[in-house]
């Protein structure tokens, strides 16, 4: 009887560890694990479990440790080597996880695998690899719309192709041909097709990414960037109040104020201003908020204000595109000529002659500036006369 009585108890012990990992209640498996290796620590397969309890709550250095000793018991699996190279990767053991990907390779072929270590090689910056991978994998699984995608998403993003734009998207085009309709799928194909120069079949994209998955504040901004290029304010303006009230940060106010002041109807420019002014509040990173919020200032004939924020982002720590800091310097200069302060207006004009001389010329032609801001007559003659060498000492 005790005997049969034992038996039934580990019996018992061993039904709760499978219901327990099966349902993923790792810490409780854990113990159960620890009784039943204490009476069997050859088992290979328990000691395997319990490394994958102890992987899958992020105990890799004892995950790692456990699979050593079922490997040392026996077991030769290829799940056991695609697990323990995934915790050899989480403590940044590359080599030791290439190794074991490798074995698991050598046991059984197979997309997960490859999948796994193009994953690994696109964390490792190994672009080359990392698509070589991706190309196995599909020519093992040709129907997994996914791995398309993934090799896509690799190949435009990290690497320097001269193609490698129409590539990628011959490979959105296959992933979406092949079932995997996912929101990521049809926003990425837009990005590519605005990469292209068709805005058109972009917003259709987002549009089918946005009916996937209407909470999506980023395809709701992507769609919204779209718009603006297309000149739909009004559009792309709604887009990002549905992204604010989904998941509010500095790029959508960012945007939303470019939008307001692209428009420029009724009080969208102190809406503007308004949302210039919550950027910082979310993220001092951003910079252009200062550009855009005294573009708003400008606009509405405050131009004390305007030179505050101008001189701000242009002598900010950061590095500005050349197209901002163009734009942050026209102003200033206008604004500076609007207040009288010549002197001032002239020292910027003697700098940029100095400090950009290959450059000056996109902000020397008067007529040329204020058509590219949009300025009327008497703005035009203020910068112009800023600019005017006669004027200067």
């Amino acid at each position: 009887m005790q005997d049969e009585s034992s038996y039934l108890s580990i019996q018992e012990i061993t039904a709760r560890m499978v219901s327990a990992m099966q349902t993923g209640q790792y810490e409780a498996a854990l113990p159960l694990l620890n009784t039943l290796i204490a009476r069997d620590p050859a088992d290979a397969q328990l000691l395997f479990s319990r490394g994958l309890a102890h992987h899958q709550l992020g105990r890799h250095a004892e995950a790692i440790a456990d699979f050593d000793r079922a490997e040392a018991a026996g077991l030769r699996d290829a799940d056991l080597y695609l697990t323990r190279a995934w915790s050899h990767a989480y403590v940044h053991n590359a080599e030791a996880a290439l190794a074991d990907l490798q074995r698991a390779l050598d046991l059984q072929p197979s997309a997960i695998v490859y999948k796994t270590r193009a994953i690994l090689y696109e964390r490792w910056g190994r672009a080359e690899l990392a698509i070589a991978d991706w190309n196995a994998a599909i020519a093992l699984e040709p129907h997994n719309g996914e791995l398309y995608l993934r090799r896509a998403v690799e190949r435009f993003r990290h690497t320097s192709e001269p193609d490698r734009t129409q590539q990628a998207l011959a490979d959105a085009n296959a992933a979406l041909d092949r079932g995997y309709l996912r929101p990521n799928a049809y926003a990425f194909r837009a990005e590519l097709h605005a990469e292209l120069g068709d805005l058109e079949a972009a917003r259709r994209d987002l549009d089918e990414a946005i009916a996937l998955d209407r909470r999506s504040a980023s395809a709701h901004r992507q769609r919204a960037q779209v718009l603006m290029q297309l000149g739909r304010c009004d559009e792309a303006i709604s887009d990002l109040h549905t992204a604010i009230k989904i998941n509010p940060d500095a790029v959508l106010y960012l945007l939303r104020g470019q939008a307001y002041l692209t428009r420029g109807q009724g009080d969208d420019l102190i809406k503007a201003r308004q949302d210039f002014a919550q950027v910082p509040q979310h993220d001092p990173l951003y910079p252009q908020a200062m550009l855009g919020r005294g573009m708003a200032y400008a606009r509405l004939n405050r131009p004390d204000r305007a030179e505050q924020d101008f001189y701000t982002f242009l002598n900010g720590p950061h590095t500005a595109a050349w197209g901002d800091e163009r734009q942050a310097l026209a102003w200033l200069i206008l604004v500076l000529a609007q207040q009288s302060k010549w002197d001032d207006a002239r020292d910027q004009v003697r700098m940029l002659r100095e400090f950009y001389p290959e450059r000056h010329g996109d902000l020397a032609d008067a007529a040329v500036v204020a058509q590219r801001e949009g300025w009327n007559a008497e703005q035009q003659a203020l910068y112009a006369q800023a600019w005017n060498p006669a004027s200067e000492d």
